[in-house]
């Protein structure tokens, strides 16, 4: 699931959708829960990973909060990183 594809960095005018529409590819919202927060998590740690950001085992742990918070949420961040990165 390359963290780059059909997955916009920003900067964001409104919640971006488009993580949520990814991670559910292939899920029914029955059964999408608890799968899609771990994919969020893996593709948010590919995004960090992809910045070549050091993540420590607490970093890890935000990044599974952030990943449980909302695609959302880790679409705005995964932004930050890839904006900040590409600088």
């Amino acid at each position: 699931m390359g963290a780059e594809v059909g997955v916009p960095s920003g900067p964001f005018e409104s919640e971006p959708v488009d993580l949520g529409r990814v991670l559910s590819d292939g899920f029914s919202p029955a059964v999408a829960g608890d799968e899609v927060v771990r994919r969020c998590e893996r593709w948010l740690t590919e995004v960090l990973d992809e910045a070549d950001v050091a993540v420590g085992s607490f970093d890890a742990e935000v990044a599974a909060l952030l990943a449980a918070d909302g695609w959302s949420v880790a679409q705005v961040v995964a932004g930050w990183v890839r904006r900040a990165a590409a600088r």
